[in-house]
């Protein structure tokens, strides 16, 4: 069920759209509204949304060791520059996460039902998005001014990582209130900007396991992720590879021992006492059964996720 949801709920990853290609139906003189300029959010990385989404969302993840830095930028996007000094407003508008998480909410049911499933076990695993807590970011000004002769303006959100949670998925959700001059775009005047941390073991690592490992033996790659679970956790699909089996791994911050909190492979683990992470080098080694399955991975940090 999970695995049907996410496809459908994730979707095609959207990727690289360009300025030219947001609103493309009123941008430019040969266009059907023949709108020279729109004013938008100019993309903030990778577009996380999928195409039928009714807001683009953005991810952004920051290191919980140290303080963050959001820039959001205005764009007066399409034929000219700002033909004089051009006044918008932005705000944050907690009403964006209720619209969006709704309309998740109704799509997962309807699939649901047309599958023949569990409406409301659908509705549950749907991953709701929380406005970001108060006390972890600053806003800067939101009230910004395009100059004559450019085309974009730009505010900071100072964030403080080391006070986020990890109990839900947090956003920051963004639309310009108004333009002095200028059409503001239907497609990018509202955003949500997902906000999360990074703690010390999350990144890309290269896999080695064992010749006695149950599953993929002898494995040697680059590539497997762990991304951040908790304060002082990660998670990541069983082997990197098994996307229906999410194993979470936390690591006592202090002695630095491993323990595998959660396989979702329906019985305990039962860790070798040798399991642990070594921050000098940051590699991560696990031994663990679960069941019949017996497992000896090596995780040695190759770079930070994307």
């Amino acid at each position: 069920m999970k695995k049907i949801l996410n496809i459908f709920l994730v979707g095609i990853l959207v990727t690289g759209l360009s300025s030219c290609l947001k609103d493309k139906t009123m941008i430019g003189p040969d266009s059907p509204g023949a709108i020279k300029n729109v004013i938008e959010f100019a993309n903030i990385g990778e577009i996380k949304s999928n195409v039928s989404s009714i807001y683009p969302v953005y991810a952004q993840s920051y290191p919980v060791t140290a303080p963050g830095k959001l820039t959001v930028t205005v764009n007066y996007a399409g034929v000219d520059n700002a033909p004089s000094d051009i006044n918008v407003v932005v705000a944050l508008d907690p009403s964006i996460l209720t619209t969006y998480n709704a309309k998740n909410v109704k799509d997962a049911r309807a699939q649901a039902i047309e599958l023949g499933q569990d409406p409301d076990e659908a509705e549950a695993e749907v991953d709701q998005i929380a406005p970001l807590k108060p006390d972890s970011y600053t806003l800067g000004n939101l009230n910004l001014v395009i100059p004559k002769g450019q085309r974009t303006a730009s505010f900071d959100v100072a964030l403080k990582p080391n006070l986020f949670t990890f109990d839900q998925t947090y956003a920051l959700p963004f639309k310009i209130s108004s333009s002095s001059l200028g059409v503001v775009s239907g497609n990018f005047g509202n955003i949500i900007v997902k906000i999360s941390g990074r703690n010390r073991l999350d990144g890309v690592y290269n896999l080695k396991t064992s010749a006695a490992t149950s599953l993929r033996p002898g494995l040697n790659e680059n590539g497997a992720k762990l991304a951040t679970s908790g304060a002082n956790s990660v998670s990541y699909p069983l082997l990197n590879y098994y996307t229906g089996n999410i194993v979470t791994v936390s690591v006592d911050p202090v002695t630095n021992v491993a323990t595998v909190t959660d396989s979702s492979l329906g019985v305990p683990a039962i860790m070798d006492p040798a399991s642990k992470y070594d921050p000098a080098t940051k590699v991560l080694y696990l031994k663990w059964k679960a069941g019949s399955r017996s497992f000896e991975e090596t995780y040695t940090y190759t770079g930070p996720r994307p």
